[in-house]
């Protein structure tokens, strides 16, 4: 009976180490995927903003 309680309890706290750890690295992991799509969403800004003033350009000259 002890040494299935003993066996558990070392499941037990093999698990919950997991689980912490899994959450620890999502935490870690979390801002550096926000900074990239942060990254990604202002150079597609920028293009599109760039495309719009090459576009107006020639019109813009034209003045």
């Amino acid at each position: 009976m002890k040494l299935t309680l003993a066996a558990v309890a070392a499941v037990l706290i093999c698990l919950f180490s997991l689980i912490a750890r899994s959450y620890a690295m999502r935490a870690w992991v979390e801002p550096v995927l926000q900074q990239r799509a942060y990254a990604e969403q202002e150079r597609l800004a920028l293009a599109a903003i760039d495309g719009h003033l090459r576009a107006k350009l020639p019109r813009l000259t034209k003045r």
